[in-house]
């Protein structure tokens, strides 16, 4: 695990664009959780949506943001994995004694917890500048869940670039599960606002524990039960698809030429 660990270490190193392109990003957080609030603060007014209040609601969309930027590394998973198949680049990971999908996930969690943690924290400061509660166990439960919901985007990015072993465009089908995940994982509006039908569907599918799940934890719109009950089911999910990322890349080095063939 030492040699993981250390490339996690080389990749925060040699993060050239993080100073640039995100830290753009985290100076815009203040500004972007001025405006989401005022904004629901002035539609519902000092009305409640179901569990949400416009307090909670501003913390809802703005953590959703903020796990959507930090999730980035992932997003571009499919893309690095088609491009090394297609290439023939694959064929000089096979040699080396290390594993290229713990590889690969090593450089992108680094890339995530660092965004993560700084993005939270300069919210929560935020926060309680502007009065608003700051609640400590709802921070690290919904930190923990993000954990895994960045481990399940990872996962599920890296299964549809393995299927380019068998399949040449999996770039379109990325695309169309994105698309899924917009809708079923609450960066439309909280799922608990869409029918129940849609609300069942969604528990048991591994979209909403991506970017709702944690956020909803992260603004306190949830109880414990949930919690419990969201944990199991993600978790659930990491080893399915940990036994599906072992089981695609021990079938498509099989049948792998470094021709791409």
């Amino acid at each position: 695990m030492k040699k993981y660990f250390r490339s996690s270490l080389l990749t925060l190193k040699d993060y050239k664009h993080f100073s640039t392109d995100f830290l753009y990003s985290l100076l815009a957080i203040p500004i972007q959780v001025f405006v989401i609030y005022l904004f629901w603060k002035y539609s519902l007014q000092n009305t409640k949506v179901l569990s949400y209040t416009s307090t909670s609601l501003c913390k809802y969309f703005v953590f959703i943001n903020i796990i959507q930027l930090s999730c980035f590394p992932a997003m571009i998973v499919t893309y690095e994995v088609w491009n090394e198949i297609n290439k023939g680049d694959i064929s000089l990971w096979i040699l080396k004694p290390i594993s290229y999908p713990l590889y690969v996930f090593s450089k992108k969690f680094s890339e995530f917890l660092i965004k993560f943690l700084l993005a939270t924290g300069l919210v929560e400061v935020i926060t309680i500048f502007m009065g608003l509660s700051f609640n400590f166990k709802d921070f690290t439960l919904g930190t923990l869940l993000s954990l895994l919901g960045f481990i399940l985007l990872f996962q599920i990015q890296f299964v549809i670039g393995l299927c380019t072993f068998w399949v040449g465009k999996v770039l379109t089908l990325r695309d169309n599960i994105m698309y899924l995940t917009f809708l079923l994982g609450g960066q439309l509006l909280p799922i608990n606002m869409f029918p129940k039908i849609i609300q069942k569907v969604s528990l048991i599918l591994p979209m909403q524990y991506i970017y709702y799940v944690p956020s909803r934890v992260l603004s306190n719109t949830y109880n414990m039960s949930e919690f419990s009950l969201y944990i199991k089911i993600e978790l659930a999910w990491v080893v399915i698809f940990s036994v599906i990322i072992k089981l695609l890349w021990n079938k498509g080095l099989r049948r792998y030429s470094p021709q791409g063939g």
